[in-house]
């Protein structure tokens, strides 16, 4: 895993989409939870190189789990994703590069 700040760029996003997978018991747990779906440009790209990648998994946002694997995944939804990043002029993700999850 991985600790990445992002500040808001002037553009006003971040640049980059999430998806949620939820849980099911045909998928193992490395595939729930909260993922980069798509990268917003490859201006975007560049300046997110060696921070986010399509394919990671976001485990936290400004200290809120998202992680399937701990209590809270009933609580935090896609809607309280978009608003917290939405809201905040600056994100702490902890990410877990695509490359190291488990069955990819």
């Amino acid at each position: 895993t991985r600790a990445v700040e992002l500040h808001r760029p002037a553009s006003g996003t971040y640049g980059f989409y999430l998806k949620r997978r939820p849980t099911s018991p045909s998928l193992t747990p490395s595939r729930h939870g909260f993922f980069v779906s798509r990268i917003a440009s490859d201006e975007n790209r560049k300046l997110l190189s060696g921070m986010l990648d399509e394919g990671d998994q976001i485990l936290t946002i400004n200290d809120v789990s998202l992680d399937p694997t701990g209590g809270s995944r009933a609580s935090v939804s896609m809607e309280d994703v978009v608003q917290m990043m939405r809201t905040s002029d600056t994100l702490n993700l902890i990410v877990v590069p695509w490359l190291e999850l488990e069955d990819w």
